[in-house]
């Protein structure tokens, strides 16, 4: 008999439904650790509901934290065609008036025309085109020779990678139609293209009147022969066509400067064989022959100076200003003006506070700070008619966050100065009956409008000091307490600098090279003879910007100054001449190494130890100015300041919900992980509960199993006695028949 059976064959019994009602018994106990395991996933899910909406609040605060965020400033222009403007933090709101007069132009030279670029040579033997970019500019120079064509010298400036881009352009001229173009890739007047050898045939110089050419297809057979000095300021092309048809001196001709666009009186000028003077110099004249009206000649005029090296010129409220770029940065503090076209007369530009961004911030923020108040109402909740419960009801650690929540947002910020706004509900954000923040529009505006640094205050941790000339806030942390802390300074910060030995009285006497060496490698800057401590000092600027060296130079008196252009110890400047130090004709560095270091500020703050690290002092990480940096510009020892901090509610928002939403310390972190402990505990009692159940199983089916066997067992003795007894009855039958 089959294990399985489920219905006894032998006893008759309903087996497989004797098994259930047993194992079913057995299993009320998983059933009520399953539901166990269901409400604490609830709880699990319910606990990251929470955490998330907290993360996003932690985001939104994020947005409010950063002062610069309060420090944002809108720019606009009356003409935008005209004049781009943007404004970075450092920009006072008002209105300023622009005018536009001059646009800067970088430099640029065409050399006549030439017949072919890449097989006529350039040069008749070997020499070099040498040039540089304004006065004081790095020469750089380029080998030509007998095989150097136009598209050689091209690609080769382009090679150089300096101040000068080389360009060839086709003007379309019947003969010599290629022309090289240099550009300065610098704009204003002191960058224009200097040559200082030119071993070539291409002139940069003199203005050239080309060969007269005649159409294709005029009647007239004879010559025409254009001359005269150019004396035009940029390249023409003069069309020159018959309207009166007729033989030298009797034919009538006009002219137009603009390649045939356009043209003079109709006329205006008789064909001769005189040279005729047609404009700015050029002249034309021809052999004997007759002409026909519409005949057409053309002569092409080159000036070498295709632009001229301008500085931009504007006026700011009036004052004039000139500067090399049309990106103007430092004609109003914090503004760039982007010049794109003069303007026929003053343009209004207007700086505002872009309160737009903190508005947006602000209201963020309070739509997620009320998600979070209704994430932790609904998890918490009890509905009295459905005795519905929500399940984290009762629950310590979530009630003390949303309580935690509203003691910051209800708070007054330590630290305030001004005792007009000291808390959100100041600014119009106030805290309802049902734990939600509201917004008075009307007098959060007005707060943006006239107080928008006391609205940062409410948000952003701030310094102030007594001298922002000499003392600057940078950062506070969490550990630094609100309050004024004083400022002692012991050292100041110095750069590392080197000097000229002695005064420098005139030009220089011979060219001089510098070798800068940093981190190992050595980087040298060339100055030319004859250049004054000024230009010496400019040209040195311009190469080590170049070199991305941050180092710069200035005249100290008469002498030349070389520096870091950051502070600390950690900065370090190395230079050597090839020219003697004891000249003053030349820099005054000398042959030999010279090496300087720069300072670390030092001082207390707060009446505590301090670190610096060039000019910026840190307090150590303990007592209440502790985390504090300030930036020390202070010229002198001794100097004595203070900064006082204000730590907003952003700032105690953000320190808040960095513990609250900790991946390991985290309370909300700390209750999922032990769930997630506590379902795993159930989950391996479930798992060992159901093999016993299982083993019960077997072991109940094998009893049935023994019981039918057993049962069987007895039906088949009973069979043999009943047919043992039936054969002695029949036995005893038949001996009593005989008898």
């Amino acid at each position: 008999m089959s294990l399985a059976s489920s219905t006894g064959i032998i006893s008759g019994l309903p087996v497989d439904d004797i098994i259930t009602a047993m194992l079913t018994y057995r299993q009320l106990s998983i059933r009520n650790l399953q539901s166990r395991i269901s409400d604490f996933q609830q709880q699990q899910q319910a606990y990251i509901g929470i955490n998330n909406t907290l993360l996003n609040l932690q985001q939104a605060v994020s947005a409010l934290t950063d002062a610069s965020s309060f420090r944002q400033r809108t720019a606009s222009s009356g003409d935008p065609d005209a004049l781009e403007v943007t404004a970075g933090t450092t920009a006072t709101p008002g209105s300023f008036s622009v005018e536009v007069l001059q646009l800067a132009s970088s430099h640029r030279l065409g050399a006549q025309g030439f017949a072919d670029t890449d097989t006529t040579a350039v040069a008749s033997a070997s020499g070099s085109l040498s040039f540089r970019v304004g006065s004081t500019g790095v020469v750089h120079s380029i080998s030509v020779d007998a095989t150097t064509t136009l598209a050689d010298l091209r690609d080769a400036i382009n090679a150089e990678q300096s101040e000068v881009r080389a360009s060839i352009i086709n003007d379309g001229s019947a003969t010599n139609p290629h022309r090289l173009v240099l550009t300065s890739t610098e704009t204003g007047a002191e960058n224009e293209i200097i040559f200082v050898q030119n071993d070539t045939t291409l002139d940069f110089e003199n203005s050239v009147i080309e060969e007269a050419t005649a159409a294709s297809g005029n009647t007239y057979a004879g010559t025409a022969t254009s001359g005269g000095t150019y004396t035009g300021t940029e390249s023409r092309r003069y069309v020159i066509e018959v309207t009166e048809a007729g033989p030298l001196e009797t034919a009538k001709f006009r002219v137009s400067t603009d390649g045939g666009v356009t043209f003079g009186p109709e006329s205006e000028f008789t064909a001769s064989a005189t040279p005729v003077d047609i404009g700015d110099g050029v002249t034309i004249s021809f052999s004997a022959g007759d002409f026909a009206e519409g005949d057409r000649f053309q002569i092409d005029a080159f000036a070498p100076q295709i632009q001229t090296a301008r500085d931009a010129v504007l006026k700011v409220d009036g004052v004039t200003l000139t500067r090399s770029g049309n990106t103007v940065a430092n004609a109003i503090e914090g503004v760039t003006l982007d010049l794109l076209q003069a303007t026929s007369g003053a343009v209004s530009v207007s700086v505002a506070n872009d309160t737009d961004s903190v508005r947006g911030a602000v209201v963020t923020f309070i739509e997620q700070f009320n998600v979070v108040i209704d994430e932790i109402a609904g998890a918490t909740a009890f509905d009295a008619e459905t005795e519905v419960r929500g399940v984290l009801l009762g629950d310590s650690a979530v009630r003390n966050i949303a309580r935690t929540l509203t003691q910051v947002v209800t708070s007054t910020i330590p630290g305030l100065s001004n005792s007009g706004i000291s808390s959100l509900a100041s600014i119009g954000i106030t805290l309802d009956d049902t734990g939600h923040l509201n917004l008075d529009s009307a007098k959060f505006e007005d707060a943006l409008a006239n107080d928008l640094a006391d609205v940062e205050k409410m948000f952003a941790t701030v310094g102030e000091s007594t001298s922002t000339s000499r003392l600057e806030f940078i950062s506070a942390d969490t550990e630094t307490t609100p309050g004024t802390h004083s400022v002692v300074i012991t050292q100041i910060a110095e750069q590392a600098e080197i000097q000229s030995n002695q005064d420098i009285t005139g030009p220089l006497s011979n060219a001089e090279i510098l070798t800068f060496t940093v981190d190992g490698e050595s980087q040298t800057v060339s100055v030319a003879a004859g250049l004054t401590l000024d230009e010496a000092v400019e040209a040195i600027n311009s190469q080590l910007d170049d070199l991305g060296l941050a180092i710069e130079a200035a005249r100290e008196g008469d002498r030349l100054r070389l520096f870091t252009s950051d502070y600390g110890s950690s900065q370090q400047i190395t230079v050597r001449s090839n020219q003697s130090g004891a000249s003053s004709t030349q820099l005054g560095i000398g042959t030999t190494d010279r090496t300087d270091t720069g300072q670390d500020v030092a001082g207390t703050i707060g009446g505590q130890g301090a670190t610096g690290e060039g000019q910026v002092l840190t307090a150590v990480d303990s007592g209440s100015a502790a985390g504090l940096e300030v930036r020390v510009l202070a010229t002198t020892t001794g100097y004595v300041g203070s900064v006082t901090v204000s730590t907003g509610v952003g700032i105690q928002l953000e320190t808040l919900l960095d513990s609250m939403t900790d991946s390991e310390t985290g309370a909300l972190m700390i209750r999922q992980e032990g769930l997630g402990d506590s379902i795993s505990d159930l989950n391996d009692q479930i798992e060992k509960m159901q093999d016993r159940i299982a083993t019960e199983e077997i072991r109940l089916r094998s009893k049935y199993a023994s019981l039918e066997t057993l049962l069987a067992g007895y039906n088949t003795t009973s069979s043999f006695l009943s047919q043992q007894l039936s054969q002695l009855s029949t036995l005893l039958q038949s001996i009593s028949g005989r008898n």
